[in-house]
């Protein structure tokens, strides 16, 4: 059962991995070493490294793997400006378990990793109850998402009572998908790495029914209703969420009548959902609340006609990829509901910019591009703030009247920092800072970027985890040159002990607080926005060595107050503050 699934995991690995499109981009190595518990080197290990564009982001799902050498050493050539999440499994012993490390966020081309396999593991006994509803056809289709964040899957050979095996796969959360007979996700079921014969119960429909109509009142057939599926407890350890945590799922489709019955899943007795209805290229989005059954959920589809945009500029050795960062809003009985989106764009080497489908109108709309070299040359990276625009048409736009920037992110010794994550910001508008107005991207080998912006003001923060800095272009000065001098977090020291007072290796820390989304009105502001904002995601890499030592940064922009644990498998230490100095802090896990 094993060697089938890793099979198919090659040729997903085949069917995804050699595009045209990928292979134009420039890369370039990220260089890594896999060692095991006890920090020997580990030779023959596999190690994938994956980027998925997320739901709606631009971008082609790119798998790469590779094994070590007899030195533990490793090489992968990755797409620039992207970070990639990456894994390594050791070799399988005679008892079919192997060592397989935790998923780090934080490779990146021209990045050293290291990865540790840390964990023995083998193939799990799967239980899946409740599926009994879902199969139409007499037969259970099931998919393993090794990393539930990740498009990277392959479907499992279930038993009729629901019975499978997972192979060995990293220490990380994956997800158990319910297919219908197309193949279509309609279900996630999350995995903790700890269950040894994991059950999952797939929770049971339940009938809604929409009826589509066009703007004079017209039944519309054929429109087709996807349902939100959320994702819970995959962040991983980027300081910034690489990618969007849901994924959508087929419900039905409306009749001659308009009328679409649709089966739904909630794990609510009055359920919340976001349903996306399609037609003839129009998409709009809406919310199925279940407070009545007998009140018809309608959904009106805008006769929109997109006038496409034109982007003057873009180079012959460059490959463009575009979206629309915007907002959909509904308005129900209790209340208005709101969901952030990217929604992504088609550019042609012309510059000519489209969509399909289009998009919902929204209070603004602001216009995100990557323009990545396809040999030599520094990523370009567009953020066209907040715009009025209508949702029938995209913006136009010379590339070579905004302002450009040539960035650069150091330490303090002048070494350039590649594979750190930016965040740029528009501050004009008081809005949060989780708003549609700014962008997040990776530098590329170098530890540069090309930042293309209005005449805004703008904040750009950069960070690597440990270190991080922040400045500000403000409103109408030119371009030029932009260096960011990256300083140390402070930092706590941990050791971690168990009852015994003995050392506990590889334990990881969770951290909760810090302060909330405030509106943004001056720089300082936004600084301590930022600080609030990385105050739980900075710890996330922290490990504890074989002494029990843990080194975890914190950062000290915000005044918040951390509340932190410590987990080391099933010990878990009390609750308690997290903040830096001098003394070495003893952690008893329990």
């Amino acid at each position: 059962m094993e060697s089938s699934l890793a099979e198919a995991l090659f040729l997903l690995v085949v069917a995804f991995g050699t595009t045209s499109a990928l292979q134009a981009q420039l890369r370039h190595p990220c260089l890594g070493m896999v060692v095991d518990a006890d920090g020997k080197p580990l030779a023959k290990a596999a190690v994938t490294l994956v980027w998925t564009p997320g739901s709606g982001r631009p971008g082609e799902l790119d798998i790469v793997q590779t094994t070590t050498d007899t030195r533990g050493r490793f090489k992968a050539d990755l797409v620039v400006s992207h970070a990639y999440s990456a894994w390594a499994k050791g070799p399988a012993g005679p008892d079919g378990t192997c060592l397989v490390s935790e998923v780090t966020d934080r490779a990146a081309p021209g990045v050293v990793i290291e990865l540790a396999a840390w964990h023995r593991v083998g193939p799990r006994q799967l239980q899946c109850t409740g599926f009994e509803p879902w199969v139409i056809d007499g037969t259970l289709r099931l998919r393993w998402y090794c990393d539930g964040r990740h498009d990277l899957g392959v479907d499992l050979q279930p038993t009729p009572d629901g019975r499978a095996v997972l192979p060995p796969t990293p220490w990380a959360t994956g997800m158990v998908a319910l297919l219908d007979g197309e193949g279509r996700i309609q279900q996630l079921c999350r995995v903790n790495p700890e269950t040894s014969e994991p059950v999952v119960n797939f929770l049971q429909p339940y009938e809604s029914e929409l009826h589509v109509v066009d703007a004079q009142n017209q039944p519309i057939a054929g429109a087709v209703v996807e349902q939100m599926l959320r994702q819970y407890g995959t962040s991983g350890d980027a300081v910034f969420r690489p990618f969007l945590g849901y994924r959508w799922r087929f419900a039905g489709t409306s009749d001659a009548m308009g009328r679409a019955p649709l089966r739904m899943v909630s794990d609510s007795p009055t359920p919340t959902g976001w349903l996306r209805i399609e037609a003839g290229g129009v998409c709009c989005y809406a919310v199925e609340t279940r407070v009545s059954k007998a009140k018809e959920l309608r959904v009106v589809m805008p006769p929109l006609q997109v006038q496409p945009g034109e982007v003057r500029g873009i180079r012959e050795e460059e490959i463009a990829f575009a979206q629309l960062s915007t907002h959909a809003e509904f308005h129900a009985d209790k209340g208005s509901h709101g969901l952030e989106m990217q929604l992504p764009l088609l550019v042609t080497q012309a510059g000519q910019l489209s969509i399909a489908p289009t998009p919902v109108t929204s209070p603004g709309s602001s216009l995100l591009m990557q323009l990545v070299p396809r040999r030599e040359g520094v990523p370009r990276h567009l953020l066209l703030a907040c715009n009025a625009e209508p949702a029938d048409r995209l913006p136009s736009l010379d590339l070579g009247t905004l302002r450009s920037w040539h960035l650069r992110a150091v330490d303090a010794n002048n070494n350039p920092l590649p594979g750190a994550a930016v965040k740029v910001i528009g501050t004009s508008k008081p809005r949060s800072i989780l708003a549609v107005d700014s962008m997040e991207l990776i530098l590329d080998h170098g530890g540069r970027a090309e930042l293309l912006l209005d005449e805004s003001e703008w904040g750009i923060y950069a960070t690597i985890g440990t270190e991080h800095a922040l400045a500000f272009v403000d409103a109408g000065r030119n371009g030029g040159e932009l260096m960011l001098r990256l300083e140390p977090l402070p930092t706590v020291r941990l050791r971690v002990i168990d009852a015994n007072g003995k050392p506990v290796a590889h334990a990881r820390i969770e951290v909760r607080g810090g302060s909330p989304h405030l509106e943004r009105v001056a720089k300082e502001t936004l600084k301590n926005e930022l600080g609030g904002l990385i105050a739980s995601t900075t710890a996330r890499a922290a490990r504890s060595g074989n002494d029990g030592m843990m080194i975890v940064p914190v950062q000290d922009w915000a005044r918040v107050t951390l509340k932190a644990q410590v987990h080391a498998g099933d010990l878990v230490s009390e609750s308690f503050e997290l903040a830096s100095g001098d003394d070495v802090v003893e952690v008893l896990v329990r």
